[in-house]
């Protein structure tokens, strides 16, 4: 099972990413500088979560990027041989008070997440 983590304040950019690197055999981590646009009160981040100890990180890691005003989006994609029951009491165990939206996906044939 490949791991796709994605960290990043600009959908557009995650969509894309997500399109392309779902398809790729490597675990790749997405940091999209936000100094690239003027500072915000608050920002919309996404994090790929598939329960690995690198998606752990990775949650972390976007978590202290974060103030307490921006918005974070979990986007689970279920693949064979992924946990699904074990993804949400890590993520509330990560996240702790701080609010959050949780998408699953099922990965079907085909099928092109946007």
């Amino acid at each position: 099972m490949s791991n796709l983590c994605l960290v990043c304040s600009d959908f557009t950019v995650a969509g894309s990413a997500v399109k392309y690197l779902s398809q790729q055999p490597v675990t790749v981590a997405i940091l999209k500088d936000s100094n690239m646009h003027p500072i915000k009160e608050r920002y919309r981040f996404g994090v790929l979560f598939d329960g690995s100890t690198i998606a752990e990180k990775v949650l972390k890691k976007t978590l202290s990027m974060m103030t307490d005003a921006s918005r974070l989006s979990i986007i689970t994609v279920v693949e064979p041989g992924l946990q699904e029951n074990s993804i949400l009491p890590k993520v509330n165990a990560i996240c702790g008070s701080r609010p959050f939206d949780h998408v699953i996906l099922q990965n079907e044939a085909n099928m092109t997440i946007k």
